[in-house]
């Protein structure tokens, strides 16, 4: 066969025998993606150990055989794909020679803009969707099961479940619901994205309710442009400038606001606005000076945790900030650019298929949730990024006629 540039699968999905390379993909993740958080559960520390290093493997293994057998078989990868994606394994692992940790965290940032790729490069089929989507659906309901109610989780047994956790992955169903009603009017999808809406409430996520309510209101914004698309151009930029603001946001918060309004001024659902936060961030910013150019790793603020601080003083709560601080400037910056570049594929160069604005709209939901939150870093939450992204990208795919 003929190999063709995967922005024009659609050209030649029909000339293919068996499922899409997504689908296996998406399949894969939705298994690890429960298996991260039961196997804890029922294993304990056993399953902790199983969790932490053999789950993370699964994706990697699964994204390694497609492109080596069945990817690189029909499709021509772009050099600039090629390129864009060394470059960033290059810088972070000059990083990781420097400081000596940080290996889990090189693995997901990789698998992220690698994802992104893949999901982009054979877009999930429509009967695949409609598979994709209720296991993804019956997934979230397994660890709703298990999940801690958010005024509880001070309190909660150690094997239940975060719930912010819980509410990221309701935000997410929600925002793969939003998009199959704009495209075909379902009871079933306008039922099970308000059931997803209330249930914020009852796992009380401030981030996860910001992310439902930015995509919704991103979305309801771009319909009154006269196209049906973004540029690459802007996806690009706009990811790319929001994605860097996460960490101006942060100096401001912990270093400007917090000295001058201090705690119990501003409430939010009942809850401070400061929160801890600016606790964590003043000293990663400390950390980012000391360490500018190849950070610190595993270590974030380590020595403050050794010295009585709970051990949250050590997550740094901002993916951008996170970034930094772990891998210092270069390897941030080229991770930022590769991330915004991938997102940008789906709207790049002249090609048979259009992708509609949901795809753009929902990676920038998620940057700007990652300002509070190391979605990135957590296979609980970036597994489940990528397979609601699969499935908002395959239901905004559309050939032109």
């Amino acid at each position: 066969m003929e190999k063709i540039e995967a922005t024009n699968y659609h050209a030649m999905v029909k000339k293919r025998e068996g499922h899409t390379c997504s689908f296996y993909v998406a399949v894969v993740l939705i298994i690890g993606m429960v298996l991260k958080f039961y196997l804890p559960v029922f294993f304990g520390t056993e399953g902790n150990f199983l969790s932490e290093y053999i789950i993370p493997l699964i994706p990697t293994l699964i994204f390694i055989f497609e492109i080596l057998f069945v990817t690189l078989r029909d499709i021509r990868i772009p050099y600039r794909i090629i390129g864009m994606f060394l470059a960033v394994v290059f810088a972070l692992g000059i990083s990781f020679l420097a400081t000596r940790s940080g290996a889990g965290k090189i693995f997901s940032l990789l698998s992220i803009i690698f994802g992104l790729y893949i999901l982009y490069a054979e877009p999930l089929q429509k009967k695949e969707r409609n598979i994709i989507f209720w296991f993804f659906t019956a997934a979230i309901a397994l660890v709703l099961l298990n999940g801690t109610p958010g005024d509880a989780i001070l309190d909660a047994a150690p094997w239940k479940f975060n719930p912010n956790n819980c509410a990221f992955l309701l935000a997410f169903l929600f925002c793969v619901c939003f998009t199959k009603l704009c495209t075909v009017f379902s009871w079933k999808d306008i039922v099970l994205a308000t059931m997803c809406f209330l249930l914020q409430f009852f796992y009380i996520s401030r981030t996860a309710l910001l992310g439902e309510l930015l995509f919704v209101l991103l979305s309801l914004v771009c319909r009154a442009w006269k196209n049906n698309s973004f540029s690459s151009r802007t996806v690009f930029w706009t990811i790319l400038l929001f994605s860097l603001l996460g960490v101006v946001l942060a100096w401001l918060y912990a270093e400007i606001l917090f000295p001058i309004v201090g705690y119990g001024k501003i409430m939010i659902f009942g809850k401070d606005i400061f929160t801890g936060r600016q606790t964590i961030w003043d000293f990663a910013f400390d950390s980012i000076r000391e360490h500018f150019w190849f950070g610190v790793g595993s270590h974030l603020n380590e020595a403050q945790f050794k010295a009585g601080y709970n051990e949250w003083i050590m997550n740094a709560h901002n993916q951008a900030v996170g970034t930094l601080a772990a891998f210092g400037i270069i390897a941030f910056v080229l991770f930022y650019i590769a991330f915004a570049f991938f997102a940008a594929q789906p709207y790049h160069g002249e090609k048979k298929i259009k992708a509609s604005r949901f795809p753009a709209i929902f990676l920038l939901s998620v940057t700007i949730m990652s300002y509070f939150e190391v979605y990135f870093f957590s296979e609980y939450d970036w597994i489940a990024i990528l397979i609601a992204y699969g499935l908002i990208l395959s239901q905004s795919v559309k050939e032109k006629a």
